[in-house]
């Protein structure tokens, strides 16, 4: 059976606990972050760090890993569970709750968040919203919440000033409609003072992020992919099987266009790393190396034997991750196109989105099932299988449900904290990616039009979301 009963530890009762019914080929980590979410317990202590919790056995042993599926914790039904902040992520108290009293009225008072803790502080609750089911939950709940959090004791320690502030609105501070047809394409120069869009009209619009429109690029096919050069003054585009280049200043056309693909290009990505050269992806299932002075394909990638549809250099520049709609997600260098190490394949799905953090090697895929995969070293496999496709990095990755379905694009803030996920659902969403541990929806918008773009402004505080025939600038704040 699918379905698996387990019994959640009820607050302020030894002895008594919650029916769930989770299925059990939910990541434990989705079910965990939506107890949370539902319950309004903290995200972060009081001095804005963040908090990760976890499942353990009542009748002992280590806590369930977050990033397991509830089958493979090989529970028995009616398994007793208690919510846990990880010991990692538990350096101050910011709920005054006492480890050893048996009721909440008996909490003592919060101390100083300066002051030293007991390794582990347990918070109890039951699993709600995505991916798990509740039998028979709310009873007694309200009123053993209600307690805690008018209790002085209970009282969570506020933010010092100098703790960071999470963005919890987004404000529209334009809506670009110049085109005629889908977008996407879009993408800010590096000093985000521009910006540039693609679409199916075959145009390519350069704009500036009042709106005004600086230069209008005719193609012969429709745009799927752009990218800025590391300095700001060449921009790339992929429209048909062909790749451009331009100034993105002048539109001046650079070089006469190169048809190095066979099929449809889908991505493009430019390296920092010396040279500075440019990657495509293409249906075609090849990733042509650009040489970005001459502007002519010097090398092809070959690996995949499926289309790609998605590129990210790692910040160094000279590591390449690449998404194929196998499923298969290969980490390469470009200069001189060995794997780093055997290939992720989490799912034998369409991964359509990929992105490397910008700070670090943390490595973030978005796939079909509407799930985003998080590697936290896209550079290093530690634990590879032998398949009928090959080698395989058997590592498991971090997974959350980002989307009912596809996800179709990623991109990271400059400062690594924060994911911009965009879907097939039409829903644009921001997500807190707190270090280790599982990503917490802060914002989201939604639209009538799958989201087939989103970037983040390199200068600023804001993203540019390409659905339907508009790009939207959002402000968080």
């Amino acid at each position: 059976m699918s379905k698996l009963r387990l019994l959640i530890k009820r607050p302020g009762k030894e002895n008594t606990c919650i029916p769930v019914i989770v299925d059990r080929r939910e990541i434990v980590g989705n079910c965990i972050s939506s107890l949370v979410d539902h319950l309004g317990f903290p995200r972060r202590d009081g001095l804005g760090r963040p908090l990760a919790y976890t499942l353990r056995p009542l009748s002992g042993g280590p806590p369930l890993s977050n990033t397991m599926r509830f089958s493979e914790a090989r529970l028995l039904p009616e398994t007793r569970l208690v919510l846990e902040v990880e010991e990692a992520y538990a350096p101050t108290r910011p709920l005054g709750l006492s480890t050893t009293g048996n009721s909440l009225s008996g909490m003592k008072s919060p101390p100083s968040i300066s002051r030293p803790i007991m390794n582990r502080r347990t918070f109890v609750a039951s699993c709600a919203l995505t991916g798990c089911a509740v039998s028979g939950l709310f009873a007694g709940l309200a009123t053993a919440f209600a307690t805690r959090k008018s209790s002085p004791s209970g009282v969570m320690t506020p933010p010092t000033p100098s703790a960071p502030a999470l963005p919890t609105r987004l404000q529209q501070s334009l809506l670009f409609s110049a085109h005629q047809q889908t977008v996407r394409a879009i993408a800010w120069s590096p000093d985000g003072s521009l910006l540039a869009s693609g679409a199916d009209d075959g145009w390519l619009l350069i704009w500036t992020p009042d709106g005004q429109v600086q230069q209008r690029i005719s193609h012969p096919a429709g745009i799927a992919a752009l990218a800025w050069g590391p300095s700001g003054k060449v921009l790339a585009s992929g429209s048909g099987i062909s790749v451009r280049f331009f100034d993105g200043y002048t539109g001046t056309l650079l070089a006469p266009a190169r048809s190095a693909h066979t099929g449809q290009v889908s991505s493009l990505a430019w390296s920092q790393a010396t040279g500075q050269p440019l990657v495509s992806g293409s249906q075609d299932k090849r990733a042509v190396v650009w040489d970005t002075q001459a502007f002519h394909p010097q090398a092809v990638f070959t690996r995949h034997t499926a289309a790609i549809d998605a590129l990210s250099f790692q910040p160094e520049g000279s590591i390449i991750a690449s998404a194929s709609q196998g499923g298969a997600v290969r980490v390469w260098r470009v200069d001189t196109l060995a794997e780093v190490h055997s290939f992720y394949q989490d799912a034998p799905i369409p991964m359509r989105a990929v992105a490397f953090a910008p700070a670090g090697t943390l490595l973030a895929v978005g796939g079909e099932d509407g799930q985003v995969r998080l590697w936290d070293n896209g550079l290093v496999c530690q634990r590879s299988t032998f398949t009928a496709q090959g080698e395989v990095c058997a590592d498991m990755p971090l997974r959350f449900q980002a989307h009912p379905s596809s996800v179709r694009t990623l991109s990271w803030s400059p400062d690594s904290h924060f994911l911009a996920t965009g879907g097939e659902d039409g829903a644009f969403e921001v997500w807190a990616s707190p270090p280790g541990g599982i990503p917490t929806l802060i914002a989201k918008a939604a639209s009538d039009h799958p989201v087939m773009g989103v970037a983040w402004s390199p200068t600023r505080r804001q993203v540019a979301v390409a659905s339907g025939k508009t790009v939207t600038v959002w402000s968080l704040a």
